[in-house]
């Protein structure tokens, strides 16, 4: 089989509409595993060191070339057994399918973006995760290297994102037929592409997935975190890049939670609970509800960013991508559904519980 046809769905019908907008369920993971907590130590030091490394004044072409080097770096790290890659192009952008194990004859596709700031990252360093989310939703990935800052706009970004969401449309997948997932900036990316598909008429996917994703870009309330309550330094971190992929644009026209949410797909999002990011995150779960959005948020104590890329190490990262698995099948078959466990439904106010 060939990298353009390796693992590509066959295009199928439009699903049905699903069921009524169910407000926010909520489901916490309490009881970390001791991998997890011995995992989330070390990296916090790892973590903290070299992000102290990675920011600075400017985005010179010095620090160009080592962000880039991460990615190459993760090209030796091994595809999943019984994993199948193949590359191709979307719209002269490079790009992967993959084909997770026990994937058979899919006919649906999780197109996924990558994190990394909205500065680095790529193919490489997300092909182990994108092939196990293959695997838990029993569909091919797409995984897209779209353009970055500085090379172009965050507004550019986007728009290559949006780009390959049209390249799968063209190629005759239903939208019904097609989620679009990511981590981190990769989340932000997600949600912002769905709504651009909105913006311009396209119809709207099948669903969303964020882990770890940022949805606001107004730094003000991170900058006055307390340095305590940040030990990695991510908040510091994050507002570097934020100023850096912004470039004096207003933070509010890139913001999924100032945007009008309103007619958007069933969306899963999930977050540790220690991450800087929780608290946007339960802001637009509320803001979600309110859009009278089906949406579903995770909270995973204990859990560092991004953990689920720490599969199948971490038994709590396997069991996440288990669950937006399942809640991605839901998705394709029309039937977003709470996702099995303990969850508990909460309205557009949602409380301070979480």
């Amino acid at each position: 089989m060939t990298a353009e046809h390796h693992g590509r769905p066959r295009a199928a019908a439009a699903h049905p509409e699903g069921p009524e907008p169910a407000g926010v369920l909520v489901t916490e993971h309490h009881r970390p595993s001791i991998r997890s907590r011995v995992l989330t130590a070390v990296m916090d030091q790892l973590m903290a060191r070299a992000l102290r490394a990675l920011t600075g004044d400017t985005l010179t072409q010095a620090l160009r070339d080592r962000l880039a080097r991460f990615d190459e770096w993760a090209a030796h790290v091994p595809v999943p057994w019984g994993a199948r890659v193949g590359r191709t192009s979307v719209n002269g952008l490079p790009a992967e399918w993959s084909v997770g194990r026990g994937v058979r004859d899919p006919d649906a596709v999780v197109l996924y973006l990558h994190g990394g700031g909205w500065l680095f990252g790529g193919l490489n360093s997300h092909r182990s995760l994108v092939s196990r989310l293959s695997s838990a939703s029993g569909q091919a990935a797409l995984a897209v290297a779209y353009r970055m800052v500085p090379e172009v706009s965050l507004d550019q970004e986007i728009e290559d994102c949006l780009d390959a969401y049209r390249w799968l449309l063209a190629r005759g997948i239903a939208p019904g037929r097609i989620a679009i997932a990511g981590d981190s900036a990769g989340g932000h990316l997600a949600v912002a592409t769905a709504l651009r598909a909105r913006e311009r008429g396209l119809p709207r996917p099948a669903a969303v997935v964020g882990m770890s994703g940022v949805y606001d870009l107004d730094t003000a309330a991170r900058a006055a975190l307390d340095p305590g309550d940040d030990p990695t330094g991510s908040a510091a971190a994050l507002q570097w890049m934020i100023e850096m992929i912004l470039a004096g644009d207003a933070p509010d026209q890139y913001s999924p939670l100032r945007a009008d949410l309103a007619d958007l797909p069933p969306i899963l999002l999930t977050v540790g609970s220690a991450e800087v990011l929780r608290e946007e995150t339960e802001q637009l779960a509320r803001r979600l509800a309110a859009a009278r959005a089906h949406c579903v948020l995770e909270i995973w104590h204990g859990q560092p960013h991004v953990f689920q890329a720490f599969a199948p190490v971490l038994p709590e990262a396997s069991r996440s991508l288990d669950r937006i698995g399942t809640f991605l099948r839901s998705a394709f078959a029309g039937t977003a559904r709470p996702l099995p466990g303990r969850s508990r439904r909460a309205s557009a106010d949602l409380d301070d519980k979480t």
